[in-house]
């Protein structure tokens, strides 16, 4: 899906984690890729890594840090529950 005017190239991107399947989204615009996933997104330049597998590490860098914060997360929730705290 290109935009009128942009040398703009946006494309669908999926990677599995643990069973789960997780899309995003990646946009070309000169030589820095954007991931967005949610409300979180990476961006790096463009080198000569392939544009698809530099999307697939941007979403995996992505999705590990949403993940870990996630646990953090609960780890701290359980812990105000906890009977013994």
């Amino acid at each position: 899906m290109a935009r009128k005017g942009k040398n703009v190239d946006s494309r669908e991107i999926v990677i599995d984690r643990d069973g789960k399947t997780f899309t995003g989204r990646y946009e070309v615009t000169r030589g820095i890729i954007t991931v967005t996933y949610g409300f979180n997104s990476r961006t790096t330049q463009v080198g000569g890594t392939p544009v698809e597998i530099l999307a697939r590490q941007l979403l995996s860098e992505i999705v590990n840090t949403d993940r870990s914060e996630e646990r953090r997360v609960g780890k701290e929730c359980r812990s105000r529950w906890s009977p013994y705290h």
